[in-house]
């Protein structure tokens, strides 16, 4: 991934100069949607709800309704960087994420629904 983002940057830049804005902006359009994904990205848990955000994808869990973390590498599309992934059931929902420091993203939920069940 990295190789293709240094190859479009370096491709982009003659782009630009020679005039040719639309190779540039099709150049530079993945770099800037991965940039977007990193830096909106995130997981916060309040004292009653999880929110997780990730581009334009937003979902509110209630942590009433977790019933299991798991830990996943499943491929599905989810607002998760990487595939060291948590699986976080609610009911008959689920979303994946992969928090940067797991065990604390665990410990935020339990020590708000004890009952939560882990499988990590």
């Amino acid at each position: 991934m990295a190789a293709v983002l240094a190859g479009s940057a370096f491709l982009a830049v003659p782009a630009a100069l020679a005039g040719r804005w639309w190779g540039f902006v099709i150049l530079v359009l993945p770099f800037a949607l991965l940039t977007w994904n990193l830096l909106s990205t995130q997981y916060v848990v309040s004292a009653d709800t999880l929110a997780v955000r990730c581009l334009l994808f937003r979902k509110t869990i209630p942590l009433s309704s977790v019933t299991m973390l798991r830990s996943s590498r499943d491929f599905r599309s989810s607002p998760a960087l990487s595939l060291d992934r948590i699986e976080v059931l609610a009911g008959a929902d689920s979303v994946l994420v992969s928090p940067r420091e797991q065990d604390a993203f665990v410990e935020a939920i339990r020590s708000r629904q004890p009952s939560v069940t882990v499988e990590l």
